[in-house]
Formats: C-alpha cells, sequence, structure tokens
C-alpha cells in the first residue's frame, strides 16, 4: 500500500516537473509573428518618411531644429 502511495506521489511531482520544463521551453521561444511585426514597423517607418517628403506632414525633428535656430538668432 505504501509502495503504491509512493508512486502516485513521485508520478505526480514527475508529471509537475514536466509541465514546468514544457512552460520554459514554450515562454524561451521567440513571438511566432516576430519577422511580420518587423515587416510592419519597417513599412510605417517607410510610409512616414515618404509623407514628409511629399510635404503631406511636418517633419517634427526638422521643425524643432528651425524652432532651436530661430531661438538663437533671436537671443544674439
Amino acid at each position: 500500500m505504501q509502495r503504491q502511495k509512493d508512486k502516485v506521489l513521485n508520478h505526480a511531482a514527475y508529471k509537475q516537473e514536466r509541465e514546468e520544463e514544457k512552460q520554459a521551453v514554450i515562454s524561451s521561444l521567440p513571438h511566432p509573428y516576430l519577422k511580420e511585426i518587423d515587416t510592419c514597423d519597417h513599412l510605417m517607418a517607410y510610409l512616414q518618411a515618404m509623407k514628409v517628403k511629399a510635404g503631406l506632414t511636418v517633419d517634427n525633428e526638422a521643425a524643432a531644429r528651425e524652432a532651436q535656430s530661430a531661438m538663437a538668432k533671436e537671443v544674439v
């Protein structure tokens, strides 16, 4: 009877250990859509650059640089 009880407890511990190993492997895998996400980020940046080039939007960095240079000229 004690042997059967030990066998059941050992099986439960083994099952728990296998489940933890399985979760560790799954969590270490890269995101399944990582390539698609990178592609979307690249395309969004490209389209934003094209919009700025076409004059449809204002480049915030260029506007900030112009504002800083204007402020520097006023101080001098």
